[in-house]
């Protein structure tokens, strides 16, 4: 539940789940918080990468760090969670947002979301470089 608690158990046991978001079923009871509305046309095939990575990427942004416009954010690792991070930041208006990765095609990738500045951490120091 969104309070932490478990909705079930095992032999007394609170069975808990990934970020309060895995279920796979065509039917669930879920508080109105925990529901994102899809289109009906959207294809099964693209929603269903709306899933950990996005919010484990973005949710940071929008609700622990409540990242404001202009502000600065660097994001070590461009995968899956990383460049969600990025986009997350440049929705919220972040000023400047740098990528750190050592893989040229996820730098790449990463100022495609939204990423101001990247930096090879294989080529140079990313510590100094984003200091």
């Amino acid at each position: 539940m969104l309070d932490g608690t478990p909705r079930f158990r095992k032999d007394g046991r609170g069975l808990h789940h990934f970020l309060q978001v895995s279920g796979y079923a065509t039917h669930s009871v879920l508080p109105e918080e925990s529901v994102i509305p899809i289109r009906k046309d959207a294809p099964l095939d693209v929603v269903c990468l709306v899933s950990c990575g996005v919010l484990a990427g973005a949710g940071p942004v929008f609700n622990r760090a409540k990242v404001p416009p202009g502000a600065s954010v660097a994001v070590w690792g461009c995968g899956g969670v990383g460049l969600n991070t990025i986009q997350a930041a440049r929705l919220v208006g972040a000023g400047k947002i740098i990528a750190v990765d050592t893989v040229k095609q996820k730098l790449a990738w990463a100022e495609e979301f939204g990423a101001t500045h990247v930096v090879d951490a294989s080529a140079e120091d990313p510590v100094a470089r984003v200091q």
